[in-house]
């Protein structure tokens, strides 16, 4: 897959999922101010410079320019995206890329650090 159609599907998904949990930049102002107000975090948990990664950053720039707030890229590789699964913290203001390797680790660890079905939004 090329990395133009990974940043486009990665730029969808984060779209619906704004959209969906009425967090968007056509949301009506309210009195607490604008979703984002302060900059957003997006793990990768992969290593700098592989698709995922570039794709991220592409997409956090282009949010960045959208929300006219800053979106950092951080990456957190290793343990099958176990450690960059365990610092997504549940605030809001961080993203986890994340795939298959959720499921996967389920499968082969005996225990996480968090619950693949009931601790993520």
């Amino acid at each position: 897959m090329r990395a133009d159609r990974v940043v486009a599907a990665i730029a969808a998904a984060l779209s619906m999922a704004l959209l969906a949990s009425g967090i968007g930049a056509t949301q009506r102002a309210k009195a607490q101010g604008g979703y984002p107000d302060r900059p957003v975090t997006l793990i990768v948990p992969y290593a700098p410079g592989g698709v995922a990664d570039v794709g991220m950053r592409l997409l956090g720039e282009k949010l960045s320019g959208l929300f006219h707030q800053q979106f950092v890229v951080e990456n957190r590789p290793g343990a099958a995206s176990i450690v960059a699964a365990h610092a997504a913290a549940p605030d809001g203001y961080t993203l986890l890329m994340t795939g298959n390797n959720a499921a996967i680790a389920v499968a082969v660890f005996k225990s996480l650090p968090y619950n693949v079905l009931t601790d993520f939004a």
